[in-house]
């Protein structure tokens, strides 16, 4: 048939090339439509975009190494899959901190998966309710009550113009709230009930005349259905009455109150009178200042947001959550299961310095407690029950890890004390009554969505510095050279008002006391000495002096504060290791050695230059001659590369931590005998490369 046709259309070409036919006007030819090679999958809830999809090829439920497609959904949850991956099941990940949802702002909380047979265009609650129910989409409506055409195909754009599918989009709204991370652990019989007590309270609401596009429904720990207001975009949000608001940040903590309202806000808030504001997707700018608050996270219980300027993380809630808010948390929920602690574990600066903890609650006795990048240990807890001052319930958490309390990670505390405050969708804003820090912890149950708040905390965390000389004002710093001939040795410089300073590092056994300085030009000049800083951050600062050697800038809170580490510090990461190799009197000699670290406890070891070799490292406990105990990356070099003079001959290194930041980690090198063993480990490649080029000059 094909050659006929192509036979055919040769024939018809030439004869209208040679101006034969029946007629003397030149026809074009139709060409023959393209066959499409691709299909548009929608993935919806609310329409969900930066979802992950899978194509289940070999139909097992499961998202399986090479299945999942190198691009996410689009703002309308759409994605382009080639036609032959049609003919398979396929799975969408709504992964928690990346996903977003058309229903709420922000970021999902929640990770689950979603999964459509075979030749459907849509992936939603409803074809994931078939798959595992095994029951086809006609059966399905039949139990839920509703019209197959309720909820077939785009039920979001459908809801305007049939109550059906309004019902469908409010009890696929709830119900995915029950869905799991994987599906191999849905449990079909508990989705079953909860599927009918949804139905039920549908049909209620329906009978009341509410507006179903108005409310939410979800599910209280006894399993009961509650109802919530309905997300109806910011501004009706923020608009909607008095706000409580709080940083999680412990030197700015202070609850204050916001009202919002044509375009002015009021309250304590900023101490706001009129303050003029604009409101646009899921974020809150206020115009005399240009400041924005970007929501992340928004619930009807209460919302996070990060501030442009400082990224200062806030909570806000319609409720004093200070006076007390009915909580309905219960040991269920704990037990058996994870939760990750987040806070700020510095009462200094205006950035804060974070801490996350994995708390696995094992039995009702035992809870591992993991901080993040260390080793875990066992700690005692126990739940309790009781009421706030105003007579709302609330529920504490207490653990008690006396024997671990020297980890700076949990600020030296010997316990965490965890009293309920508010409570939505797997997170819980907690008061940590045991610790001396002022501001409010957060409890979450996803994982990801845990360290998605993290790290866009973590942004605060080592801020750049723009005004030097008002972050030196009141503040005292210790200095450290890199330089083998300066030994382990530090400075103190304290800068009091005044342009003066008062520091150990002047000549003389007195040294420099309210001695005159200046800053311009990020260098800072006082008596002979002159520092050129080239980079500076609220963890630590850079510099060069006149003889360009360097030296680190760190305040107390991070001067040898050594980590309690563990393999996924290092595991499958690269570093790059700079430090002064000779011992001379004059100048350093300044090495680079990229360190890549492999999954296999294998790292490849390549000082600038030269060519590398793989190495063997792991991460264990260690045990100075004083011994103080600590963690260290353990890196052993092979035999044959024991003699390089850009390592100093040395057999490896053993780097203890003393502290990490997103750019430098500062390490002592136990393996060495230099008189300087403070080495720095970069992941930033870039800043790793230009200091080296500097100092080695």
């Amino acid at each position: 048939m094909l050659n006929k046709t192509v036979l055919a259309l040769a024939v018809t070409v030439l004869l209208s090339a040679c101006g034969g036919g029946s007629s003397s006007t030149n026809e074009p030819v139709q060409k023959p439509t393209p066959t499409p090679t691709s299909k548009t999958i929608t993935v919806i809830d609310g329409y969900l975009s930066n979802a992950a999809v899978c194509i289940d090829r070999n139909k097992n439920g499961q998202c399986d190494n090479g299945e999942q497609l190198s691009t996410t959904t689009d703002a309308s949850g759409k994605i382009t899959i080639d036609k032959a991956d049609f003919a398979y099941p396929i799975i969408a990940q709504v992964i928690a901190g990346q996903t977003q949802d058309s229903d709420t702002p922000g970021y999902l909380s929640h990770s689950y998966e979603m999964i459509a047979a075979a030749g459907e265009e849509t992936i939603t609650p409803f074809t994931t309710l078939a798959k595992i129910h095994k029951m086809d989409m006609s059966a399905l409506a039949a139990s839920l009550n509703l019209p197959l055409d309720a909820f077939t195909g785009d039920y979001v754009a459908k809801k305007t113009s049939n109550n059906d599918s309004a019902k469908a989009h409010l009890f696929a709204r709830a119900i995915t709230q029950q869905f799991s991370e994987n599906l191999s652990d849905a449990d079909a019989n508990e989705l079953l009930t909860m599927s009918g007590k949804l139905t039920a309270e549908i049909a209620k609401l329906v009978n009341e005349g509410k507006d179903l596009d108005s409310v939410d429904l979800g599910f209280d720990s006894d399993g009961k259905v509650k109802r919530k207001d309905k997300y109806q975009g910011l501004t009706k949000y923020l608009e909607s009455g008095k706000f409580w608001v709080s940083t999680l940040n412990n030197n700015d903590y202070l609850l204050q109150t916001a009202n919002f309202a044509d375009g002015k806000m009021n309250g304590s808030l900023f101490g706001a009178t009129d303050k003029p504001y604009e409101i646009a997707g899921k974020s809150l700018t206020f115009t005399d200042s240009n400041t924005s608050m970007d929501f992340f996270y928004v619930t009807p219980e209460f919302a996070l947001s990060f501030s442009s300027i400082n990224h200062l993380p806030l909570i806000w809630s319609k409720q004093d959550f200070v006076s007390g808010v009915e909580a309905d948390v219960k040991a269920s929920d704990l037990i058996g299961k994870r939760w990750y602690h987040i806070r700020d574990i510095i009462d200094v600066d205006q950035h804060a310095q974070l801490q996350l903890v994995e708390l696995h609650f094992k039995d009702a006795q035992t809870v591992s407690v993991k901080p993040y990048k260390e080793e875990a240990f066992d700690a005692s807890w126990t739940f309790t029950e009781g009421t706030h001052s105003n007579g709302a319930a609330k529920q504490t958490i207490a653990i008690s890890f006396t024997n671990n309390a020297q980890h700076d990670s949990l600020n030296r505390e010997a316990a965490l004390t965890l009293v309920t405050q508010l409570q939505s969708k797997g997170v819980i804003l907690v008061d940590n009554t045991s610790s001396q820090l002022n501001s409010d912890n957060l409890l979450i149950k996803s994982k990801k969505f845990a360290h998605f708040i993290y790290e866009e905390w973590a942004r605060n965390t080592a801020q750049p510095i723009s005004n030097l000389h008002a972050y030196l004002t009141k503040r005292r710093m210790y200095i450290s050279e890199f330089r083998n001939s300066a030994g382990s040795h530090f400075d103190t410089i304290f800068f009091s008002s005044g342009n003066q300073l008062s520091t150990s590092y002047c000549g003389g056994s007195s040294g420099c006391k309210n001695t005159p300085y200046t800053i311009a030009n990020q260098t800072l000049d006082f008596d002979q000495y002159q520092f050129e800083f080239i980079d500076t951050n609220t963890a630590y600062m850079l510099s060069f002096d006149k003889n360009d050697e360097l030296a680190i800038w760190t305040t107390p809170k991070f001067w040898r504060a050594s980590k309690n580490i563990d393999d996924s510090f290092v595991r499958g990461n690269t570093f790059y290791h700079l430090r002064d190799i000779t011992s001379s009197t004059q100048h350093a000699i300044p090495v680079l050695t990229t360190l890549a670290f492999g999954d296999d406890n294998t790292v490849t070891v390549t000082p600038e230059g030269e060519t590398g070799f793989t190495a063997t490292w792991e991460v264990k406990d260690w045990k100075d001659h004083n011994q103080r105990e600590y963690r260290i990356i353990d890196i052993v070099f092979p035999e044959g590369e024991k003699d390089r003079p850009s390592l100093r001959k040395e057999n490896g290194m053993r780097l203890e931590v003393y502290f990490s930041t997103p750019n430098l980690s500062l390490t002592d090198n136990h393996a060495s005998i230099a008189m300087n063993r403070d080495n720095m480990l970069f992941s930033n490649e870039a800043l790793a490369r230009s200091i080296y080029t500097r100092w080695k000059k």
